[in-house]
């Protein structure tokens, strides 16, 4: 993909771990502009978790750009914006799989033949 890197996680015991670290505005951008050309399942914890990434993400990029590094903890839209990705974090209850209609129930045969 061109995006980001791989880079070693330190486990105790097993098989060696990694993660993709994407930590450029430039692949941050290119990767929510993926979720959105292939979004995630609607009303699934991470698709209500998204827009308000996205959010941050642009805060954060114009903040670093513009401001000095304290400017983060200081600026009053980001903890809301956290508070709105902790919210999306908890568990809201089972959430459908597909937005299709649930099957209707079949009728006993009249006929008496088992």
């Amino acid at each position: 993909m061109g995006m980001g890197r791989i880079a070693g996680v330190p486990v105790r015991t097993g098989s060696p771990a990694v993660q993709w670290v994407i930590d450029t505005n430039d692949d941050v951008s290119r990767l929510a502009a993926l979720f959105r050309g292939h979004p995630l399942p609607s009303g699934s914890p991470k698709q209500r978790q998204f827009d308000a990434w996205t959010e941050l993400m642009a805060v954060r990029r114009h903040l670093r750009a513009t401001r000095p590094r304290r400017a983060l903890r200081e600026a009053p839209g980001l903890l809301r914006v956290v508070a709105e990705i902790q919210d999306g974090k908890r568990y809201q209850g089972a959430w459908p799989s597909c937005d299709c209609e649930a099957p209707r129930p079949i009728a006993p045969s009249r006929s008496g033949a088992a």
